[in-house]
C-alpha cells in the first residue's frame, strides 16, 4: 500500500508539473496577445545616469511609419515594474505603447542616491518621447496610490496629454487640478463624500470617479480598467486607431491573474510534494533531512528563475507580490526575515489532539481570520473599518499575510506523511518559499526587515 502511494504521488507530481507548464505558457500567450505584443525588461536612464527598472510593452504594429500613443504607468513605491503589467497588457492589446517604471529601492532599482537624480516620471517621459515608434504628441500618465506624489516634482507634468491618478494620497499633493481624471474606491471616502486628508476637493468635482471597490482592489477592478481604457482612447485617439480598438470590457486581465496565482500554488505544491517523497521510505535520517530540504528548495528557485528569464518573465503570484527574481532576492536579502519564516513554519507544524491531525497553524489561522473579519466587515455597515476603530490600520496587511501563510501551512502539512522527518523537511521548505515570496515587501506591509 505504501509503495503504491509513493509511486502514485510521483505520478501526481509529474501531472501537476505538466499542468503548471501548460498554464504558464497560456499566461504568456494572454500577456503577449498571442505574440502581437513585444515585452522587454529594460533600464531607463535618468539625466544623471541613474537607472530605473522598467518594463516596455510594444505592439508589433508600432513603428516609425505607424507611431502609436504612449502610456507611462507609475505603480508607486510599494510596487515594482511588474505591479501594473496586467493593465499595460490591456493597453498594448489595443495599440498603445506602455512603460511601467519602478521607484527607488523596488525590484532591481537601487535605493535613492545621495545626489539629485531626475524624477522617474520625467525619465519615463523622456524615454517614451524619444522612441521612433511613439507619437510624441500623445503621451499619458497613470499613477497608483502614492505614485502620484511624484507628479508635483515632475517638470513635464503639463506636457502629458492626459493624466489619471488612482487612489492618490492627497495629503502630499498640493495642486487641485493636477490630474484630468481621479479614480477613488468607494470604501476610502468619508460620509461627507470628500477625499480623505483634504477638505478642498469635493467628490462631486467633474474629474472624480468613484468605483465600488476597496483601496487595494481598485488596481484589479474590471470597471476601473475599462474606465482607463475608455478615457485614454478618447484623449489619445489618432486617425488610424479604429482597426486596433475594441470593447474596453473585453478584458483578459482576470484570466491572466488567475493563471499566475494558480501557477504559484502548483509550484509550491510540487516542491512540498518532492520534499515529502524524498523524506519517505528507507534511508539514513541525515540524508533524508538534507535532501528533503535542499532538493525541493533548489527546484523551486530554478523553476521560478526559469520562468522569470527563459520564458521572458512569466509572472507567478499576485499583482501586488509576484515571485521575485534571484537578482531582486540578492539585493533585498535579509537574514532576520529568513530565519523568522523558517521558525514560523516549524512552529506551525506542531501537532496536537488525540489523532495528531491538528496543527498550531490551524490556531493561528483561526485567530488571524477572526481579526481580519473584525477589521474588514464593519466597513460594509458603517463609515470606518475595524482597523481604524482599533487604531491598528498600519498592521492590517501584516495580519493578512499571517492569515495567508497560516492557511498555506495548514494545507501543505496535510500533504505530508506522519513521520517527524517529513514534517520538518516540509516546514523548512515552505518557510524558505515564504521568505522568497516576501522578498521586496515594503516595511508598511511587513515591518520585519521590509524595505523602507
Amino acid at each position: 500500500m505504501n509503495k503504491f502511494r509513493s509511486v502514485s504521488s510521483w505520478g501526481v507530481i509529474a501531472c501537476l508539473f505538466a499542468i503548471f507548464l501548460i498554464a504558464a505558457g497560456f499566461s504568456r500567450y494572454l500577456e503577449t496577445d498571442s505574440g502581437n505584443n513585444l515585452i522587454h525588461d529594460i533600464d531607463v536612464e535618468s539625466y544623471e545616469g541613474f537607472f530605473y527598472g522598467a518594463r516596455l510593452f510594444r505592439p508589433i504594429q508600432a513603428s516609425s511609419m505607424n507611431q502609436r500613443p504612449a502610456v507611462l504607468i507609475i505603480p508607486g513605491p510599494t510596487g515594482n515594474r511588474y505591479t501594473g503589467d496586467h493593465i499595460a497588457m490591456e493597453f498594448a492589446r489595443r495599440g498603445f505603447v506602455v512603460l511601467t517604471i519602478e521607484d527607488f529601492g523596488q525590484g532591481t532599482t537601487p535605493k535613492e542616491p545621495a545626489f539629485y537624480t531626475e524624477n522617474l516620471i520625467d525619465a519615463g517621459y523622456n524615454f517614451l518621447t524619444t522612441r521612433t515608434f511613439t507619437d510624441h504628441d500623445r503621451t499619458a500618465l497613470i499613477t497608483f496610490y502614492t505614485g502620484a506624489n511624484k507628479i508635483s516634482d515632475s517638470k513635464y507634468k503639463k506636457d502629458f496629454t492626459s493624466v489619471i491618478m488612482v487612489s492618490p494620497d492627497f495629503s502630499h499633493i498640493g495642486e487641485k487640478n493636477i490630474a484630468d481624471q481621479i479614480y477613488l474606491a468607494k470604501y476610502e471616502t468619508d460620509p461627507d463624500y470628500r477625499i480623505p486628508n483634504t477638505s478642498s476637493i469635493e467628490i462631486n468635482d467633474t474629474n472624480i470617479n468613484i468605483f465600488d471597490s476597496s483601496h487595494a482592489g481598485i488596481m484589479i477592478n474590471k470597471d476601473v480598467i475599462s474606465a482607463m481604457l475608455e478615457n485614454l482612447h478618447e484623449d489619445l485617439a489618432i486617425p488610424n486607431d479604429a482597426p486596433l480598438w475594441f470593447d474596453a470590457s473585453a478584458q483578459r486581465t482576470q484570466a491572466l491573474l488567475l493563471l499566475r496565482l494558480l501557477c504559484l500554488l502548483m509550484l509550491i505544491s510540487i516542491s512540498v510534494g518532492i520534499s515529502t517523497r524524498i523524506s519517505y521510505g528507507k534511508g539514513r535520517i541525515y540524508w533524508k533531512i538534507i535532501a528533503g530540504i535542499t532538493v525541493p528548495a533548489v527546484f523551486f528557485i530554478l523553476i521560478s528563475e526559469f520562468m522569470n528569464f527563459f520564458l521572458i518573465s512569466v509572472r507567478l503570484g499576485t499583482p501586488f507580490n509576484y515571485l521575485p527574481s534571484l537578482m531582486t532576492q540578492k539585493i533585498h536579502f535579509n537574514l532576520i526575515r529568513f530565519f523568522f519564516f523558517i521558525i514560523f513554519s516549524l512552529l506551525c507544524s506542531i501537532s496536537f489532539g488525540k489523532s495528531g491531525k491538528s496543527f498550531l497553524s490551524d490556531i493561528i489561522l483561526s485567530v488571524s481570520f477572526a481579526i481580519c473579519a473584525a477589521g474588514f466587515l464593519p466597513i460594509l455597515f458603517g463609515n470606518k473599518s475595524g482597523w481604524e476603530i482599533a487604531g491598528i490600520a498600519k498592521l492590517r496587511w501584516c495580519i493578512c499575510l499571517f492569515l495567508i501563510y497560516s492557511a498555506a501551512n495548514s494545507f501543505f502539512l496535510r500533504m505530508e506523511e506522519k513521520s517527524g522527518i517529513s514534517r520538518i523537511n516540509g516546514s523548512c521548505v515552505t518557510g524558505i518559499i515564504f521568505y522568497l515570496l516576501s522578498t521586496g515587501l515594503p516595511a508598511e506591509i511587513f515591518p520585519l526587515g521590509g524595505i523602507k
